[in-house]
């Protein structure tokens, strides 16, 4: 069952969206659990990273949907976004927070399922390819490409990724269990690189995006061998 969040003040636009889900639901075999939210700050209070897809209104008053787009991508990077809005021009905007796809108003249900096929797809992808990040602000969920490296950090773990740092608990044995062994090689004993963004290794050191990382001489052989498999297998 996926679970859904719908924000949005209008109380119309909430139905005709109810009707859409309930009929490609019917029609498709999905179920959908769905909570609605009649602002922004509602959702984002005690916010929880378990919703699948997000529907967003772009207009509504006190905070709109852009800038409820942005404090969710600070807490959950995996969600799936989708903007509903009267203006297809406002999409735009949309998309600098890594939004899925947005509806224009009024729906039409042809339109919908088409669109609502690809976020599914979307929606997959994301499920099989994320984590829960436990920090002093409470749960992030991350996707497992999006980050560049792990490494130990005045006594926790930080994670870094293309949309920020994110500064957590644990060890870093339990950060590389959940991790895809085929994707993560572990160089030292304070770095889990990810291999996607390996772009040169050196005799003790390798460069992660633009950083410069250090590999420990027991695992550079692995270290080495596991990025050639890597390429190799995605060449096939």
């Amino acid at each position: 069952m996926l679970r859904i969040a719908v924000v949005d003040d209008d109380q119309i636009a909430i139905s005709r969206l109810r009707e859409c889900l309930n009929h490609y639901s019917e029609e498709k075999g999905v179920n959908f659990n769905i909570k609605v939210y009649q602002n922004g700050i509602d959702l984002l209070v005690g916010y929880r990273s378990d919703y699948d897809i997000i529907f967003l209104d772009v207009d509504m008053p006190d905070i709109n949907g852009f800038q409820t787009a942005r404090r969710i991508r600070e807490l959950d990077e995996c969600v799936i976004l989708v903007f509903v809005t009267n203006l297809a021009q406002y999409a735009i905007e949309g998309y600098k927070y890594h939004a899925a796809d947005y509806i224009v108003k009024p729906l039409k249900y042809h339109t919908f399922a088409l669109k609502m096929h690809m976020i599914l797809k979307h929606c997959q992808t994301h499920q099989q390819t994320s984590i829960f990040v436990k920090t002093k602000n409470g749960e992030v969920r991350l996707t497992t490409d999006s980050i560049y490296y792990v490494e130990i950090h005045q006594h926790g773990i930080l994670y870094h990724t293309g949309t920020g740092n994110f500064s957590g608990y644990g060890t870093l044995k339990k950060v590389e269990e959940m991790l895809p062994p085929e994707e993560f090689y572990r160089c030292n004993n304070c770095y889990i690189v990810n291999l996607k963004y390996v772009n040169q290794i050196n005799d003790s050191t390798v460069r992660v995006r633009d950083e410069e990382l250090e590999v420990s001489r027991p695992r550079r052989k692995g270290f080495v061998e596991a990025v050639h498999e890597y390429y190799r297998s995605r060449r096939m």
